[in-house]
């Protein structure tokens, strides 16, 4: 055991103790409550929004809305996807201020519709309202489940407190030490990439962190769950 291991122990055994204090109820209302809600979004997102669309439609309806303040040309959008349409795209998104990722989605849709029969406004604004239903989706199902969650933890767990150990305590602990062990994947996994990258090259710490992060012993669990909450809080996803 190494002191990444020593510091990652103690920050473990502190958020359980803290867990214990606060009850399960305490945590909820507070930052804990936030990061559940929060993956509870991220994986409903998708399937929510998949749903109103093929229930209502909305998609669709989205994409007629923000089709005329597309900014080209309506003679451009109104072209069908080809060779010739598909060389100009890159430059006009290009020209747009989007994010990186949301850029990088729409090429890869008007690349896949090569060849189909929609036009490349078509294309473009069903892209966008999908993005955009996904963003508002998330919003509203992370407030609706922090609120869903805390009113539950007031309610059911604030008659479990009558004992030192009361089942509102033991699923704080257990709360707790799960809420920390993914902020320290979050961060481990961060600093991992910046190791990988070269970022912290410069710094006179960078060889014995490298080192110490290599022998250490808690750090390889920690960095399997980094990768599964990579793959699950994907923010591509929500574009």
């Amino acid at each position: 055991m190494n002191y990444v291991d020593l510091f990652l122990l103690l920050a473990l055994v502190w958020a359980g103790f803290r867990g214990y204090r606060l009850g399960f109820a305490g945590l909820v209302a507070g930052l804990t409550g936030y990061l559940v809600a929060a993956l509870l979004s991220l994986n409903l997102t998708d399937p929510f929004v998949r749903w109103l669309d093929e229930s209502f439609g909305i998609c669709h309806k989205v994409a007629n809305i923000l089709l005329p303040y597309l900014p080209l040309p309506r003679f451009v959008l109104d072209q069908e996807l080809s060779a010739p349409v598909m060389k100009q795209v890159d430059g006009w998104l290009s020209n747009w201020s989007l994010p990186f990722s949301l850029r990088a989605r729409l090429w890869e849709v008007i690349e896949k519709s090569g060849g189909s029969s929609a036009t490349l406004g078509e294309t473009i604004a069903s892209e966008l309202a999908l993005g955009l239903l996904k963003i508002l989706a998330f919003l509203a199902l992370f407030y609706i489940s922090l609120w869903v969650l805390k009113r539950l933890a007031f309610k059911f767990v604030r008659s479990w407190a009558a004992t030192p150990w009361s089942i509102s305590r033991v699923l704080g602990l257990v709360l707790g030490l799960m809420s920390q062990a993914i902020y320290l994947a979050l961060g481990l996994g961060i600093l991992e990439l910046g190791i990988e990258k070269g970022w912290f090259l410069e710094l006179p710490f960078f060889l014995p962190l490298a080192r110490e992060l290599a022998a250490s012993r808690l750090t390889p669990p920690l960095l399997d769950l980094f990768a599964w909450l990579k793959g699950l809080v994907d923010i591509q996803s929500l574009f």
